[in-house]
């Protein structure tokens, strides 16, 4: 099959495996690299929105610490302002004191009892709206004594304590133990909570405790950032996984949502939901205990980067068609023309010297002084010599066919004078000159003379002969004429003996008739005239013998002479 297509269209097949081999690895060039700048493009925007959000949300826990803060020194300027100046010893603990029906340790504040006291605490939530609680020591735990916190029925929760199981134990319980900042769950609420240690004699005897509810501060969330789209589809979801709850961004249980589980902070993840490819960049707030996290949904950032692709992609194969049928056509023209132009001469001229055509092609120029150019020059000088060559071989093939017919003719003196272009014809020309020239010397210079003398020699007549003869079927042919001319004059003589001895045969024979009579009495003479008789009959027996033997060797010569 491709041996059978033309050098245009295996060019072209040529052209567009090339440009495919070119093209189909620039594409997924393309492509990946496309690919690569959208993931990074993506990667880079939700990381972005991730560190915002975090970066707010950490302004904002800085800011609800700082609140707590300045809440629980309000609250501690309370005691001095209600109860004294706090000095070393202001709070020590005292005898046991019924609360809630149970003894506990009563903490005092320069001599002040505070077990049951609710004035400071509900002070303090009356002009902060957060809530306060003041612990005492007991054992391993730690009591609350006085507190504007209440339980979901609505009742102070005095009498409650917090132990080892609590976040802020550990720190409450060290030899030299510090403020504690930290969200808690108190009464199916998350708080922003600061324990302070009440530190007496180097052992932590009770606590201060102050907390902001923070369920306004995720309904601020929830209002704010619910509406916030990432892309088409995509949006910031806070996720508390300690109490395993939604603040925004999704409904239900982040327990519900596998991709949820296990989230390490500051990575990202890649997960499907409703055949939808999402990613997410997690960031985690400690003080508030949130996870962070920017979802968008992967197609709202690629659907613009793949009909960029796309068009890209287009754009390329319309440059590929473009310049693939450019070059084609300019090949075409430019280049294929000019071969088709060479390969049309080439097989006229083959036509021509084959004698398919008795007209020569018609020589042009070439377009150019290139490789065609140059080939088409040869091409040309080549057919001008071979045209020049065959028109100089048929006149010496003309002249040797004259040749020819002149020696058909007789004429041995023929001669082929034209040199023929073909070594080979050139070759046959001087064989063929040879042979004549010998055949000239082995035979004669005219065949006709010969042809005449030899019918002229079976009609017995031997008088004429080969004028100017040369050759040696000539000359032998007028030696033969000659000798023929000597045996009949030889013959002619023989012939006269026998005639003059017929006639003394007859003038006897006369003689014996007329003497017929006497010839009883002549007898002697008549047995010597017939011995005469006798004698002149054998002599005339050997002439004719003789005359009968020469002419029958004429005839054999005239016989090997005609043949």
């Amino acid at each position: 099959m491709w041996n059978k297509l033309s050098v245009g269209k295996k060019f072209t097949c040529i052209q567009v495996v090339i440009a495919l081999i070119i093209l189909i690895p620039f594409i997924w060039f393309v492509q990946s690299a496309m690919s690569k700048t959208t993931q990074e493009q993506i990667n880079l925007q939700i990381t972005q929105f991730a560190s915002i959000m975090n970066g707010n949300f950490e302004i904002i826990s800085d800011q609800i610490i700082q609140e707590s803060n300045n809440s629980l020194a309000f609250f501690e300027s309370n005691f001095s302002a209600i109860y004294g100046e706090k000095g070393a010893d202001s709070f020590q603990i005292g005898e046991p004191t019924l609360l809630e029906s149970k003894n506990v340790p009563s903490l005092y504040y320069n001599g002040i009892n505070l077990v049951g006291n609710t004035d400071l605490v509900d002070h303090f939530s009356a002009l902060t709206g957060g809530v306060a609680t003041i612990f005492v020591r007991d054992g391993n735990e730690f009591v609350r004594i006085g507190t504007s916190l209440k339980n979901e029925a609505g009742n102070r929760m005095v009498g409650t304590s917090i132990n080892s199981s609590h976040p802020a134990y550990a720190e409450m319980t060290k030899a030299n133990p510090a403020i504690f900042y930290g969200k808690v769950r108190l009464a199916g609420k998350d708080y922003m909570s600061i324990y302070k240690p009440i530190v007496h004699n180097n052992q932590t005897i009770g606590i201060l405790f102050v907390a902001y509810g923070l369920e306004n501060f995720y309904k601020i969330i929830f209002d704010k950032f619910n509406h916030i789209q990432l892309g088409k589809n995509g949006k910031i979801i806070v996720l508390d996984s300690t109490n395993d709850r939604f603040i925004t961004g999704k409904t239900g249980k982040p327990s519900d949502y596998a991709y949820l589980k296990n989230l390490q902070p500051n990575t990202a993840i890649t997960y499907t939901m409703d055949n939808e490819k999402y990613q997410s960049y997690v960031n985690y707030n400690q003080a508030l205990d949130l996870y962070i996290l920017a979802e968008i949904a992967t197609s709202d950032f690629t659907k613009s980067n793949n009909r960029l692709e796309a068009m890209v992609l287009a754009g390329i194969f319309v440059m590929f068609f473009i310049l693939l049928a450019a070059s084609y056509i300019l090949i075409k023209y430019s280049l294929l023309s000019r071969i088709n132009s060479i390969s049309n001469l080439l097989f006229d001229f083959l036509k021509y010297i084959n004698y398919e055509t008795k007209t020569a092609p018609k020589l042009t120029k070439p377009k150019a002084e290139d490789e065609l150019g140059a080939m088409r020059i040869a091409i040309n000088q080549n057919i001008q010599k071979i045209q020049t060559g065959l028109k100089q071989d048929s006149n010496a093939i003309a002249q040797s066919a004259q040749t020819a017919k002149s020696v058909e003719n007789g004429d041995l003196t023929a001669r082929i004078v034209e040199n023929p272009h073909n070594p080979q014809l050139m070759e046959l020309k001087n064989v063929l000159n040879k042979m004549l020239d010998v055949l000239q010397a082995k035979v004669g210079s005219n065949m006709n003379e010969i042809h005449r003398v030899f019918e002229s020699y079976k009609s017995l007549d031997f008088t004429t002969e080969v004028p100017n003869a040369k050759g040696s079927v000539e000359t032998t042919t007028n030696i033969l004429g000659e000798e023929i001319r000597k045996m009949l004059g030889s013959s002619e003589s023989y012939a006269k003996d026998l005639v003059q001895q017929t006639d003394i045969l007859k003038e006897s024979m006369n003689k014996l008739l007329d003497g017929s009579s006497s010839q009883a009495s002549s007898l002697q003479q008549s047995a010597a005239a017939i011995e005469e008789i006798s004698s002149s009959m054998q002599n005339v027996s050997d002439k004719t013998s003789e005359v009968t033997r020469q002419a029958e060797d004429i005839k054999n010569i005239v016989g090997v002479i005609k043949d």
